[in-house]
């Protein structure tokens, strides 16, 4: 933690008149993000949250190993953020998620004290249940048909 001192000086008509003011600073803290291992069914939508708070209020990154992901980026990665007072809110979301996807993200809060991050893994795992349902609907009504 930073503490800034100011002072102010008044001086009017023979009076003084001195203003303190405290000002503390701190580096960012993540105070929720997500659990450590995360599975995904291929094709469904991966979001995640993160939250940190810090004076001044910190902006939150996220990455996929190494790579910043930034909002928009080609493959279907969306990320928001809302920051009231001294907490930032961040979400990560990846559209129609692949085993190419599959990974250890991270989001990291900064400002210009510090940083601080949380990593987790990402998994994916089988086809979409809906996928299976609905080829199965189909492979079960043309043998249906085929017996009839």
């Amino acid at each position: 933690m930073y503490i800034v001192y100011y002072t102010l000086a008044i001086y009017y008509r023979d009076c003084d008149l001195h203003l303190c003011f405290v000002s503390f600073s701190v580096p960012p803290t993540i105070t929720f993000s997500p659990s450590a291992v995360r599975d995904v069914v291929s094709g469904e939508t991966l979001t995640a949250s993160c939250e940190a708070s810090a004076d001044p209020a910190p902006e939150i990154q996220w990455f996929k190993g190494d790579r910043q992901l930034k909002d928009g980026d080609p493959d279907g990665v969306s990320i928001s953020q809302q920051t009231e007072d001294t907490t930032t809110n961040s979400r990560i979301t990846v559209m129609a998620f692949t085993s190419e996807d599959a990974g250890v993200y991270s989001c990291v809060a900064v400002n210009d004290l510090g940083n601080d991050s949380r990593s987790f893994q990402v998994n994916a795992v089988g086809e979409s249940l809906v996928c299976c349902c609905t080829w199965w609907t189909l492979i079960k009504n043309l043998i249906v048909i085929i017996v009839v």
